[in-house]
C-alpha cells in the first residue's frame, strides 16, 4: 500500500541539484516521518533532500532532513498533548484510515474467495 496523498505534501521544500524547491513530494520522498508533526523547535524548517535517481521511475527519490528528531519527537509525545493538539495527529489519522480501508478490503476478498 502507498502512503495517502496529502494537500500539504504537493508543495514540500526539497533540495536537490539545482538548490531548493517546492515540489510535490506524495510517492515520491513522503515516508512515514513526513506524517508525523514536524514542528520541532531545534530544526530548521522541514525539507526532503534528493538522495538518488529511480532510473526505472526516471524520477529521484529522497528522505525527510533530520526524520530521525521528528520521530524521537513522536515517542516522546504523551497523550494529553495529542488530545490537546500540542501534537498534531492529523496526518497520522490519515494513515490509521487508510491502513483500516485496505486491511478492510483484503478481508472482504479474502472472505469471498473462501466460501
Amino acid at each position: 500500500m502507498l502512503l495517502p496523498v496529502l494537500e500539504e505534501l504537493r508543495s514540500f521544500p526539497a533540495r536537490g541539484p539545482s538548490g531548493v524547491e517546492s515540489v510535490n513530494i506524495n510517492g515520491r520522498a513522503a515516508a512515514i516521518e513526513c506524517y508525523l508533526d514536524l514542528r520541532l523547535k531545534d530544526r530548521p524548517p522541514p525539507q526532503v533532500i534528493w538522495t538518488n535517481y529511480k532510473e526505472s521511475m526516471g524520477d529521484y527519490h529522497g528522505a525527510l532532513e533530520f526524520k530521525e528528531s521528528y520521530a524521537k519527537a513522536f515517542y516522546k509525545v504523551n497523550l494529553d498533548a495529542m488530545i490537546t493538539g500540542g501534537y498534531n495527529c492529523t496526518k497520522l489519522s490519515v494513515v490509521l484510515k487508510s491502513l483500516y480501508a485496505q486491511c478492510t478490503e483484503m478481508a472482504t476478498l479474502i472472505h469471498s474467495s473462501v466460501r
